[in-house]
């Protein structure tokens, strides 16, 4: 008799696939006459049957409450199809440089029900963002973000980021994950959340993220490829943790240049919208947060779309009062259309 043991609920998709060619061996090898017929019967229908379930599993999870909002709240530039636009909402705070009225700000939109997230940042230079720079010590920094939370210790938050646009690298991982549990154990009721920028390979991705200690995960997958974006957010999804995902939405600013590369409409209209719809696809898939830069460029300064030119203010207007109450209230189909749909606005047409 065969004795074998397999978990057809495995973490992950390939978990299941090693489980399953396993299996198959061992039935096929001990198995004999008669015997080896019925279980190559009997495995037809149970992969038959357990696939079912788990597309049914994974449809059932794509139907969750994701929410959609922006980045990033500016009290001088919040018109009210913005507010009405937007459940979730990332407010930046710098511990040197924002002034104490942002708190006023945050406890202001979250009593109005917005779902604030905190860009709370530390770092005070680019060189610091990107590795070239030593950064403070996370003791201090941790005390300074406690006297800041202290001040919101009666306001309802999403989430707090550990500064922005984190760079992948084992030194910077081990410094968020000392941050992470300092400020954990001070505040064990709030969800601080690792914002992670990946520019490297899936595979180099997946073998450090983990290490990371982390009440959930944002994302910028700005000029990241559809398939690596995939796997990524089915990973991370696979948690059990809130995914937070910001896209690029800015039609006149193309990021794939680097830089601050003005983008002529047909950019867009003609090849950006289908990045744009496809990571959209994604994340209702798995079951992730969607916020959304809106940003222009007006002679090298960064300024909010709705405050860019006629173009990107019409822009604006459609994309907060068509594109986003339709993510919210729609399944989109995981197959790209051959033409841009009705609620991705164009661009300057």
């Amino acid at each position: 008799m065969v004795d074998l043991v397999f978990n057809p609920f495995s973490d992950t998709r390939k978990g299941f696939e090693r489980q399953l060619a396993s299996f198959y061996s061992r039935g096929v090898r001990e198995s004999k006459g008669v015997m080896r017929y019925v279980f190559l019967l009997l495995i037809t229908v149970f992969v038959a049957s357990t696939t079912k379930v788990m597309v049914q599993s994974s449809a059932d999870a794509a139907a969750g409450d994701e929410a959609t909002g922006i980045y990033a709240y500016s009290r001088s530039a919040w018109p009210p199809e913005v507010a009405k636009a937007s459940d979730l909402v990332v407010v930046q705070y710098n511990l040197e440089l924002s002034s104490p009225s942002v708190a006023d700000d945050i406890r202001s939109l979250a009593m109005s029900g917005h779902r604030v997230i905190i860009d709370l940042e530390f770092m005070s230079s680019i060189n610091q963002r990107l590795g070239r720079a030593p950064l403070p010590d996370p003791e201090r920094v941790a005390a300074e973000e406690e006297k800041f939370l202290n001040t919101l210790s009666d306001v309802p938050l999403e989430a707090i980021t550990l500064d922005e646009e984190n760079m992948m690298s084992n030194e910077r991982f081990e410094y968020l994950g000392k941050l992470y549990r300092i400020l954990k154990r001070k505040f064990p009721e709030r969800s601080f959340v690792q914002w992670v920028t990946f520019k490297t390979n899936w595979e180099d991705f997946e073998s450090s993220i983990d290490s990371l200690p982390s009440d959930g995960y944002f994302v910028d997958p700005y000029v990241v490829s559809i398939n690596d974006y995939r796997n990524i957010a089915e990973y991370l999804a696979g948690k059990g943790r809130p995914l937070y995902s910001l896209l690029w939405a800015s039609p006149g600013w193309q990021i794939e240049r680097g830089g601050k590369a003005v983008a002529q409409p047909d950019w867009w209209n003609d090849h950006r919208w289908i990045n744009f719809y496809k990571k959209i696809s994604i994340n209702q898939k798995y079951n992730a947060h969607s916020l959304f830069f809106l940003y222009a460029l007006d002679n090298g300064r960064i300024v909010p779309l709705w405050q860019g030119n006629s173009c990107e203010r019409n822009f604006a207007r459609a994309f907060l009062t068509q594109t986003m109450p339709y993510i919210k209230s729609v399944r989109v189909d995981q197959n790209t259309p051959d033409s841009r749909p009705s609620w991705i606005p164009a661009f300057c047409t």
